[in-house]
C-alpha cells in the first residue's frame, strides 16, 4: 500500500468529525474506506492491519461482506448502499489518457502550506491544484514487496484524479482555486514547465 499511516489517519479523522466517514467490504472482499472528496480501495488481503485498526479506532466496528456504513462524531452509523462507495475506479483509470506527477510548487495559506500544483507529464500546460494531504500521503517508501510504483492518471476536463498499484486503488477531487490570487497565478503559469527536474539544460 503506498498510504502513508499518519497522513491517513489524520484524513480519516477529519472526515469522521466533519462529514462523516464511510467504510465498506465488497463481496469481492475488497475494503472501501471514504470520505466526501476522496476514496481508498484495497482487497482485504492486502490491507495493512495499522490502517485499518486506524479506522476502527474511530468507528469501533468494521462492516460484514456486503454492508457499509457512514461514521460521524456523536452520531449513530447510518448504512449506505455499497454502489454509492464502489465507485468503478479502473473503469476511470482505462478512460484517462494523461499521466501526471507532484510539482516543486506550494501555496501557503494562513501560514499553512496547504496546496501543491499537479503538472500532465506530457503536456506542461496542463496543470491544477491538490490538497497537501494528498501529496503527503502518497509514499513509496511503504510499498509492498512486488507493488507496481504507483502511477497518477486524469484527465484536464476531469474533477478526479486516480492513483493505483497493482495492489490497490486511491481516488480524489482536485482541487478548485478558492481565490483570485491562486486563480491568476495558475494563469501567470501556464506555459512554465514545473517538472524542469526531468528537463535538464543540456550544456
Amino acid at each position: 500500500m503506498f498510504i502513508k499511516l499518519s497522513t491517513f489517519k489524520k484524513m480519516c479523522s477529519h472526515a469522521y468529525k466533519e462529514t462523516g466517514l464511510s467504510v465498506g467490504l465488497t463481496e469481492k472482499e475488497v475494503y472501501i474506506i471514504a470520505s466526501n472528496w476522496w476514496t481508498v480501495a484495497v482487497p482485504k488481503e492486502n490491507m495493512y492491519p495499522k490502517h485499518l485498526a486506524a479506522v476502527v479506532e474511530l468507528t469501533g466496528q468494521i462492516p460484514e461482506k456486503g454492508e457499509a456504513y457512514t461514521y460521524r462524531k456523536e452520531c449513530s452509523p447510518q448504512a449506505v448502499a455499497l454502489c454509492t462507495l464502489d465507485m468503478d475506479m479502473m473503469d476511470l483509470w482505462q478512460k484517462y489518457e494523461s499521466t501526471y506527477r507532484f510539482s516543486r510548487v506550494y501555496f501557503k495559506n494562513a501560514g499553512k502550506t496547504d496546496t501543491c500544483i499537479m503538472q500532465n507529464t506530457s503536456d506542461p500546460r496542463d496543470k491544477f491544484l491538490i490538497s497537501m494531504f494528498i501529496y503527503d500521503l502518497i509514499d513509496a517508501d511503504t510499498l509492498d514487496d512486488g507493488e507496481t510504483y504507483p502511477d497518477m492518471k486524469s484527465q484536464s476536463n476531469s474533477s478526479n484524479i486516480v492513483v493505483r498499484t497493482n495492489r490497490m486503488d486511491f481516488s480524489c477531487m482536485k482541487r478548485p482555486c478558492r481565490y483570485y490570487g491562486e486563480k491568476e497565478f495558475m494563469q501567470s503559469i501556464i506555459d512554465v514547465d514545473l517538472l524542469w527536474e526531468f528537463n535538464a539544460i543540456k550544456e
